[in-house]
């Protein structure tokens, strides 16, 4: 089954006389648990096409439809409650509340939403991360890769339609980036998630299960990854 669709998506930046085709007809389809990386070079269109496919940009022409809603049908309050219910995102820089805990952390999208906390759940999320020993520390108490490990578990708390990941291993050193990719890989396959992921690293990219390559705004090549679990 699909849970993300993408039609004839085009995204234009307008800058006095200078016309940018960010994104110049794409059209994709991600499968439930499916693990996809986009790859491509810098100013291809890459994190646009996230930002788009998570409702942080509009585009000027085309359809995102995530779980069988299409995101334009919606106004901005339905749109921002769709999003903490059906997106969730991981960023390059961890972005994590500074003056709250690693547990407030995971479980404020879940308190934002006014939903109830499965603590069963979210202990099976700090488990599996390695962070039970870390939830009562401040950010700046861990590791760059604590942090992400801390910023996917946020993300998956509230069991969304897909993971959209952003360089996620961008500011990581290259053990902890394998760490991360591992875990995801893991994560989706465990509860069956749904994770894009931008990412320059082709051979973090070959990790993933399908990948497809970005170029002058259009995808110019696909094909299966070859991610193994390798727990």
């Amino acid at each position: 089954m699909d849970i993300v669709k993408v039609i004839s998506l085009k995204k234009k930046y307008v800058s006095g006389k200078i016309e940018v085709n960010a994104i110049n007809g794409i059209d994709l389809n991600i499968k439930k648990g499916e693990f996809l990386a986009i790859t491509g070079p810098s100013g291809s269109g890459k994190s646009t096409l996230l930002n788009i496919v998570g409702g942080n940009e509009f585009p000027t022409e085309g359809v995102v439809e995530i779980n069988k809603k299409i995101l334009s049908s919606m106004n901005d309050e339905e749109l921002t409650i769709f999003r903490r219910r059906n997106i969730g995102f991981v960023f390059q820089r961890f972005n994590l509340i500074p003056y709250l805990n690693i547990y407030q952390n995971i479980v404020l999208p879940l308190e934002l939403d006014h939903a109830d906390i499965d603590s069963e759940f979210v202990k099976e999320l700090i488990d599996e991360l390695g962070l039970d020993d870390q939830i009562f520390k401040m950010p700046d108490e861990l590791s760059g890769g604590q942090q992400q490990r801390a910023a996917i578990a946020r993300a998956l708390v509230t069991r969304p339609a897909i993971i959209l990941a952003d360089e996620p291993t961008g500011s990581l050193d290259s053990e902890n980036s394998e760490k991360v990719i591992s875990l995801l890989g893991n994560m989706a396959r465990k509860y069956n998630q749904t994770i894009g992921m931008v990412t320059h690293n082709v051979d973090i990219a070959h990790r993933a299960d399908r990948m497809i390559r970005i170029e002058d705004g259009k995808i110019s090549d696909e094909r299966q990854g070859g991610y193994k679990d390798e727990r």
